[in-house]
């Protein structure tokens, strides 16, 4: 399957399950894409690339989010047993992709390519996504090559990226490539905020 389950519907809670999506599949393909609105994932681990083939490819995601308002509560996105040797991300927040809040979750992945993100952020994202008291984690053997950016995200865009709580970046040298649109409570707004060893 290039993707695993679609939800389209509003209004929907998943607590405790997991997606995933092994497939070998050379095609950008991930593990859940959410277009629907005002829905509730809890507990829930989302993993896409769970294999060689797909985790090589630029537009392979584990989560892909098109909808609005959807909150995302202690939840996995990612994984870290497949090295990913492409710049994709874990989290695809695409056009329509507005006022959705992850809380208490983790960012996963494995990779020693440096242009990797854990999440981006298209240019029709509008509003703002929050990220609260999240890990962005990314592993990478012997410590080879840590990922540039948690974000990767277009200057031209509209949204806002809000950062609360205790955020943090593990295996990932800064926050984003381009910070304009990256809000937060940190002392200064620039790649390397928050960021400690």
């Amino acid at each position: 399957l290039a993707a695993l389950i679609t939800v389209s519907g509003n209004g929907c809670i998943f607590r405790n399950v997991q997606f995933a999506n092994f497939a070998d599949k050379d095609e950008d393909s991930g593990a859940v894409i959410v277009s629907g609105s005002r829905n509730l994932f809890q507990n829930c681990m989302i993993s896409g690339m769970g294999h060689a083939t797909p985790a090589a490819r630029a537009g392979a995601y584990s989560l892909k989010v098109s909808g609005q308002e959807n909150l995302f509560l202690n939840c996995a996105v990612g994984l870290d047993t497949i090295v990913r040797s492409a710049a994709n991300a874990e989290l695809a927040l695409i056009s329509g992709a507005t006022r959705n809040t992850f809380k208490d979750c983790r960012f996963l992945s494995a990779s020693e390519t440096a242009g990797k993100a854990l999440v981006s952020v298209a240019d029709g994202v509008d509003r703002w996504n929050e990220f609260d008291n999240c890990i962005f984690q990314n592993f990478s053997v012997n410590w080879a090559a840590s990922l540039s950016n948690a974000f990767l995200m277009s200057a031209s865009a509209t949204h806002q990226i809000v950062l609360r709580g205790l955020c943090q970046l593990v295996g990932v040298t800064g926050w984003a490539d381009t910070v304009t649109h990256l809000y937060s409570a940190a002392p200064q707004s620039n790649a390397g905020f928050g960021v400690t060893v």
